[in-house]
């Protein structure tokens, strides 16, 4: 008679370390690597479920996993992060920030 085995399949991107981290571990796993087109997907899959986290989660740890995944977002796409924060600042001076908490409840047309 044979033990059964539980595996647990995620199919999604993972830290660079991860795969170490579990052989250091002993257990068994199954990666395998994505570029291009892939990556991207993978990444703004990863961004959503990063975001889902932090908002279930609202805290440093989680927040940091967003900024991550939108970070490795950022250079998939073939920015750089000197890009974005550029970018960022022309909306801030065109449109402004997001920090003095403004909800837009309707516009008439």
């Amino acid at each position: 008679m044979t033990a059964s085995v539980y595996r647990q399949h995620y199919d999604k991107l993972v830290r660079d370390k991860i795969p170490g981290i579990l052989g250091q571990q002993g257990k068994k796993y199954r990666c395998h690597m994505v570029i291009g087109d892939e990556l991207r997907d993978a990444l703004r899959e990863k961004v959503l479920e990063e975001i889902g986290e932090y908002m279930s989660n609202p805290c440093l740890e989680e927040l940091a996993d967003v900024y991550e995944a939108l970070e490795a977002a950022v250079k998939a796409e073939g920015y750089t992060l000197t890009d974005i924060k550029e970018y960022r600042i022309k909306k801030c001076q065109t449109n402004g920030a997001f920090n003095q908490g403004t909800i837009l409840e309707y516009i008439e047309e």
